[in-house]
C-alpha cells in the first residue's frame, strides 16, 4: 500500500507518528504528559490537519478525443 500512497500523505503520517507513539504511552502504560507536551501534541495533530487541507488533488490528466 506505501508504494502506492502519495508522497504527501506518506510525510503527514510519518509526521503524526510520535503523537500516537506518545498517545499510546498515554493508554497503554499508564504515562503522564505534561502541559507542554499535550500542546505539542495539539501542534502536530493541528499542521498534519492543515497540510492535509491544504494539499492539491491531483488531477488526472485528459484523454485528446480521436
Amino acid at each position: 500500500a506505501l508504494t502506492r500512497m502519495p508522497a504527501r500523505t506518506f510525510g503527514t503520517l510519518m509526521s503524526i507518528e510520535p503523537a500516537i507513539g506518545a498517545l499510546s504511552g498515554l493508554l497503554f502504560l499508564g504515562e503522564v504528559l505534561s502541559t507542554t507536551q499535550w500542546l505539542a501534541i495539539l501542534a502536530i495533530i493541528a499542521a498534519s490537519v492543515g497540510a492535509t487541507l491544504s494539499m492539491r488533488r491531483e488531477t488526472s490528466p485528459a484523454v485528446a478525443a480521436d
